[in-house]
């Protein structure tokens, strides 16, 4: 897929075009009986001026949204039963969410505006992370998949503090469990919202038994695991704690 570059700095000179065309043509059309000349020809010149105007309504409508995108927008949701109304249609593809593809034409758009100062478009807000107009260099959004067979191997998140990974995990954690798979989740920090999202997910897939919940600190919310279930006699603890230690 190619994109075509546009200077994402310049003033949008379709607009005005358009605008001085329209002019014309609502002059022409409004005088057309005040010169005492004939008004076929003022009214031929305002038909031609709005066909003008036609031709940089594309352009003009395409730098405006451009700059729009560049100002940033909300946050997208998805409530989780569309998601897992729409799950089916992504068939064989893991949904990471809604943006772009990222190519050359999009990092020598980002380094243009950053020569230039991307705070024409998009005023720093310091009650937001990040810079909020790099999404907006893509334009219209769009779905981010990838197909599964290319996740077989490892994966790896990265991002600071609020960056969207707990919100990542979500996406790979809920459509894990809508498609039936076994999921074990790990995790240090004992983060409240991935938990709760783990159970919505067995909640959305018909199965809220599916979800069991450890943590150590919280026995009367957790389940127990015994150490020795499948062992026949205790000494086999020590045992084998004992192989593990270096000689």
């Amino acid at each position: 897929m190619t994109t075509a570059y546009a200077d994402p700095r310049r003033p949008n000179y379709e607009r005005r075009a358009l605008i001085l065309w329209v002019v014309v043509a609502v002059v022409a059309a409004v005088t057309a009986g005040r010169w005492g000349l004939p008004t076929g020809a003022f009214h031929w010149r305002a038909w031609l001026s709005l066909a003008m105007a036609l031709t940089w309504v594309r352009g003009a409508v395409r730098i405006a949204s451009q700059h729009e995108w560049l100002r940033g927008h909300h946050l997208g949701c998805i409530a989780p039963e569309d998601f897992a109304a729409r799950l089916p249609s992504w068939s064989g593809d893991l949904w990471l969410g809604w943006g772009f593809d990222w190519l050359p034409v999009h990092t020598q758009l980002a380094l243009d505006l950053m020569r230039a100062g991307p705070e024409q478009f998009a005023p720093r807000d310091p009650q937001r992370m990040g810079a909020t107009w790099l999404h907006g260099l893509g334009g219209r959004d769009q779905d981010l998949r990838i197909p599964l067979s290319h996740t077989d191997g490892h994966m790896l998140i990265v991002g600071v503090t609020g960056a969207g990974k707990t919100r990542t995990f979500d996406l790979l954690v809920t459509q894990a469990v809508l498609r039936g798979e076994a999921v074990l989740i790990i995790d240090p920090k004992g983060d409240r919202d991935l938990r709760d999202t783990a159970q919505r997910a067995c909640v959305l897939a018909g199965t809220p038994e599916r979800f069991v919940h450890f943590h150590p600190a919280f026995p009367a919310q957790s389940v127990r695991i015994d150490p020795l279930h499948s062992f026949n006699r205790p000494t086999e603890l020590a045992s084998r704690v004992a192989a593990l230690i270096p000689s």
